[in-house]
């Protein structure tokens, strides 16, 4: 349910983005005149454009999303408070949970706006550390930050 809910954002935010772009092209008057004459095949290019960008949006959550395991050595109480200033530092805040399960969410409404409010981690425990959902370029640097912040040396 939740690939479908994505797939109907990105489809909404990308037809917005798609007018919005036609639309300035025409208030700069680099296109001119009806639809007709703006695209090569007329009206027809609309549902054309809407499929194109429906195939994307039907692809694009399996790529934009995923998991990734982090290692985090350590009990989780002892290294739960460090992982939340981390988040904090970052520009998360803490949605639900503990160190076993938990969510957080991006603290700037504005940033949530712009992310179609598909912006939150979720952190999940596991034996050698967590498991991060989320969008992919985020749990990506994420990733490495805490890497990097809770790398074992021995």
């Amino acid at each position: 349910m939740k690939y479908i809910l994505r797939s109907i954002k990105y489809f909404v935010y990308l037809a917005i983005m798609l007018a919005i772009f036609i639309a300035a092209l025409l208030a700069l008057g680099f296109i001119e005149g009806p639809i007709d004459n703006i695209f090569k095949n007329g009206a027809d290019s609309l549902w054309q454009m809407a499929l194109i960008v429906a195939a994307f949006a039907a692809v694009y959550p399996m790529l934009g999303y995923g998991k990734r395991n982090v290692r985090i050595w350590g009990e989780p109480e002892q290294v739960w408070p460090e992982i939340v200033d981390f988040m904090n530092g970052r520009g998360y805040i803490l949605a639900e949970g503990n160190a076993q399960n938990a969510k957080f969410r991006l603290a700037s409404k504005l940033k949530r706006i712009l992310r179609m409010g598909e912006d939150t981690i979720c952190f999940t425990r596991t034996i050698g550390g967590y498991t991060l959902e989320g969008r992919t370029k985020e749990i990506v640097r994420l990733d490495t930050g805490l890497t990097q912040k809770f790398e074992r040396k021995d």
